[in-house]
């Protein structure tokens, strides 16, 4: 990790930034010779704005939307009724499928609902 002091990174500004965004790597800013404060790129500042868990979070719920749209192909394929529509077509138990597949969906999108959303999906995983 490069350190500059404070008079450097007046009078160098660019010629720094053109570094970080090539080397991904932070600057540590030093003034009276301690860290006064760090220059990094944009891609990892927004990473440490996000809270550690979020990632898994999103990488959980990628997962359970494929899950879903998989289920609602499979049940499209098997009884021949149009995809992903939002209220039940046709009749019996895949237009019922197809309908708790597109709410575990809309369940998912919301905040709230994802705990509701995972019990449905792992139900439906069952009975398909």
């Amino acid at each position: 990790m490069r350190m500059v002091n404070v008079t450097e990174v007046r009078v160098n500004i660019r010629k720094i930034l053109a570094e970080i965004a090539k080397t991904k790597e932070p600057v540590v800013i030093l003034q009276r010779s301690r860290p006064a404060g760090y220059l990094v790129d944009p891609d990892t500042f927004d990473r440490l704005q996000r809270p550690a868990d979020l990632d898994s979070i999103i990488k959980s719920r990628e997962q359970t939307i494929e899950s879903i749209l998989e289920l609602t192909d499979k049940i499209a394929r098997e009884e021949a009724i149009p995809r992903r529509s939002s209220e039940p077509s046709g009749t019996g138990r895949a237009a019922l499928s197809k309908f708790v597949c597109v709410s575990v969906f809309k369940l998912l999108i919301s905040e709230e609902g994802s705990d509701k959303a995972a019990a449905l999906l792992k139900k439906l995983n069952r009975e398909a």
